[in-house]
């Protein structure tokens, strides 16, 4: 405890210099002046000072992007935990604060092997091992399928049938046909598009008989990516054949150990023009050795005991606390740099505190008759993963979920503009949708409330669970989501104080309001 006590401490000071130097005022960033912070925390209220402290802080360096299982998470974990218990919240997991959450387990490369003929490949520096794909030893014919497309724009295909790859390797080009600047010529801005994804390419090989794919950099692509051996360290398994990434230099120099008549240059040619599978005339033996280790993090909850008999209903608050690390998986091309997660979700998480802070001495201050839902903050973990933390909570939930009234989710509230909030899955409860539209005027925030329903955040395991659930975040979303520019300087600070005002009016009427929302299907 006294170690991670003074870690926390580290950290704090270490973001002080953050402090000084910026801090985002209604998406403005202003000079650095050593005056300005104590100005601004003056001027706009201790809530201010408050919001820009938690946000600064999980979203400093030191925390290295909040990874699930990472020191950082440890130092987080500890850091909502202690906040949760000196606002005043009791232990919501049989007397502790924490529910571990297991994460399926880290897979880790241990090792590999590609020999073709004449050619016995150099792992890490010609070839490696993507965890995308599973283990195991692998014998077969080397084909060559293009870019892995199956059904592209223009009628543009690298399949005529459903098991042209049956009992072979395949050798599969990276991204999509491109134009002679090297970027997508499938889309206006040369951007790719879905097409050129991992998931795609490799779902779409395994579901045609592959039995290993071998993922190669094209030459001439223009992706800050090309020069590295295409591989991730997702943890997300995708396909449980094997699955290796090749450099560009590598095939050449296979395809030349062997007097194979092929070079890439060529084989992009065929590639940008279509077309099936045709055979290299070359056989391949290959291993991928993957490890697996049991790893677990912590969701964090805090319960507020209600009154009355509505008291044994639930008002659930979340907001994930985790974020992509260095990058490791969900990152927008930047693969082993910091994300901080400002705005994902260190301003959740932020809003979470204040509004536990807020709750519970309106609680207390109740009249003895007056009759009001529990309210349980939850700090979920590993959302980045796959909403993991969320999906145990309802699989393992404090109380029974028909009596869980309303789950509000905080995902992304910290880069408000032009005052645009979106609140979604609003339909999901009987009457929910008009009282939540109703809050509209009782803020100065514009409010998008409307049936849309965007999956990717916490809500949805609830939602799938019969909970209604709404969802407050930026409208639109910005440049920086899943990049290291997320950063803490770039935080509308009083605008999400705007938000968190208006929540806390919505949880006092969630958690007193005679009836619940009664569950409609949003879908």
């Amino acid at each position: 405890m006294k170690r991670i006590r003074s870690q926390i401490q580290i950290g704090r000071l270490s973001l002080l210099g953050c402090l000084i130097l910026t801090s985002g005022l209604s998406g403005q960033e202003v000079q650095a002046d050593i005056g300005v912070v104590p100005a601004m925390y003056q001027r706009y209220g201790d809530d201010f000072r408050r919001y820009d402290e938690h946000v600064s802080f999980l979203a400093n360096p030191f925390l290295e992007g909040r990874l699930p299982g990472s020191p950082g998470m440890v130092i987080t974990e500890r850091y909502v935990e202690e906040n949760f218990a000196a606002a005043g919240l009791q232990p919501a997991f049989d007397g502790s604060f924490r529910q571990s959450v297991p994460l399926g387990g880290q897979r880790k490369v241990e090792g590999g092997s590609i020999q073709v003929g004449a050619w016995n490949g150099e792992r890490q520096e010609q070839f490696d091992v993507n965890l995308l794909g599973g283990q195991g030893s692998v014998q077969g014919p080397l084909v060559f399928a293009g870019f892995g497309v199956d059904k592209g724009p223009d009628g543009y295909s690298n399949f005529l049938g459903d098991r042209d790859l049956q009992g072979r390797i395949a050798v599969v080009y990276r991204f999509e046909p491109m134009n002679e600047s090297g970027t997508s010529r499938w889309t206006e801005d040369g951007r790719w598009s879905r097409q050129a994804s991992y998931r795609s390419k490799l779902m779409t090989a395994a579901s045609k008989g592959a039995k290993a794919i071998i993922l190669v950099n094209p030459p001439g692509v223009s992706d800050p990516r090309a020069g590295e051996i295409p591989v991730t360290r997702s943890n997300r398994k995708r396909v449980d054949v094997p699955v290796f990434g090749m450099t560009t230099e590598a095939l050449d120099a296979l395809l030349k150990a062997n007097a194979n008549p092929w070079t890439s240059e060529k084989l992009l040619a065929k590639a940008d023009k279509g077309g099936p599978p045709f055979p290299l005339g070359l056989n391949a033996e290959l291993e991928a050795k993957i490890e697996q280790e049991q790893r677990s993090c912590d969701n964090i909850g805090g319960l507020l005991p209600g009154q009355g008999e509505l008291a044994k209903e639930l008002v659930v608050i979340g907001a994930h606390i985790d974020h992509l690390g260095l990058g490791v998986y969900g990152s927008r091309g930047f693969r082993g740099e910091l994300h901080p997660g400002a705005d994902d979700n260190a301003s959740g998480t932020a809003a979470l505190i204040l509004l536990a802070e807020r709750i519970v001495p309106w609680m207390a201050a109740l009249e003895p008759g007056q009759q009001a839902r529990s309210v349980l903050f939850l700090g979920l973990n590993a959302e980045e993963a796959g909403l993991d933390g969320a999906r145990h909570y309802v699989n393992h939930p404090i109380r029974s979920l028909e009596d869980h009234s309303l789950m509000i989710n905080f995902d992304m509230i910290g880069r408000v503009v032009d005052g645009k909030l979106q609140i979604l899955g609003s339909q999901s409860g009987e009457g929910l949708m008009e009282w939540m539209k109703a809050l509209d005027a009782e803020t100065p925030l514009h409010l998008n409330v409307h049936t849309r329903l965007h999956l990717g955040s916490d809500h949805l395991p609830f939602l799938s669970k019969r909970v209604p659930a709404v969802f407050a975040i930026i409208d639109p979303l910005h440049r920086d989501y899943h990049t290291p520019g997320d950063v803490a300087s770039k935080i509308n600070r009083l605008d999400s104080i705007h938000v968190i005002d208006l929540f806390e009016k919505v949880i006092q009427g969630a958690a007193t309001r005679p009836k619940g929302f009664e569950f409609k299907s949003p879908y």
